[in-house]
């Protein structure tokens, strides 16, 4: 039969990777969403790691708020990579531009599980004119699930009038 030796209790430690990781959550807690990175890119996100390839969105009032804080600063608000959700309101900076590459996915302001025409009628005005009649023209805000046939890509938003970045 086994015995254990109950005295002697081990005690975790912490390994170096440990501690980046503390260190690096730490300094991401303090960079603020507005912050605008060397680059002018607006994010927390560029400011320590560079522009981040899939911004899945989140709550539509942080990406106001951080494009407010762009437009006031003037920063340079680059649209890459996937944009999803609340993202495209990035689409409302005064000085920004898209990338051929960059892929747009629309679908309906949420508010709780119902469609919030209160959050469509805030996406459709941060959206530049030609943007929002071709999000209406294709009822991409018409439901609340990434559907691929809603999505723009940089090159089309390029050919609706969109600045391409350098």
């Amino acid at each position: 039969m086994a015995r254990f030796d109950h005295s002697v209790t081990a005690k975790p430690s912490a390994t170096p990777a440990f501690g980046l990781v503390v260190v690096l959550a730490c300094l991401l807690l303090l960079v603020p969403r507005t912050a605008a990175s060397s680059h002018n890119e607006v994010t927390g996100w560029a400011k320590l790691f560079g522009p981040h390839p899939v911004d899945r969105g989140g709550d539509i009032s942080s990406y106001v708020n951080a494009v407010a804080a762009a437009n006031r600063s003037e920063a340079l608000v680059v649209i890459e990579g996937t944009c999803a959700s609340a993202c495209t309101i990035k689409l409302a900076a005064k000085n920004r531009c898209v990338r051929p590459n960059a892929i747009l996915w629309f679908h309906a302001a949420l508010e709780g599980s119902f469609v919030s025409t209160t959050g469509n009628a805030l996406l459709l005005d941060a959206y530049p004119s030609r943007v929002r009649e071709e999000v209406l023209r294709r009822h991409m805000l018409d439901d609340m699930t990434l559907n691929p046939e809603n999505t723009l890509t940089g090159r089309e938003l390029i050919g609706l009038g969109e600045r391409a970045c350098r």
